[in-house]
């Protein structure tokens, strides 16, 4: 993910699990955040060295109910998913 966007960049409904958020940001001033569909943060970073390298695995995946990247200020985010399911 590279944009930000006010609307969902999946829709309620589109059930996943995250098992990794690989986030490379331009600055120490930058932020991210992913939302499911209804705006629940189920997950945040910043920036803490110029070009930072932000990598979270998680054991118990995060669950989220569509997808929303409204706060992207520099970099790409990428988002390892499992289990897509539509309702």
């Amino acid at each position: 993910i590279d944009t930000v966007t006010d609307t969902a960049i999946l829709a309620a409904g589109n059930l996943f699990e995250v098992w990794d958020m690989v986030w490379s940001s331009g600055s120490l001033a930058d932020s991210v955040v992913a939302k499911d569909a209804a705006g629940v943060v189920k997950w945040r970073a910043k920036g803490d060295i110029a070009n930072a390298r932000v990598a979270d695995h998680f054991v118990q995946p995060i669950k989220f109910n569509g997808l929303k990247v409204d706060t992207l200020d520099l970099g790409v985010l990428y988002v390892y998913v499992k289990r897509l399911q539509s309702a």
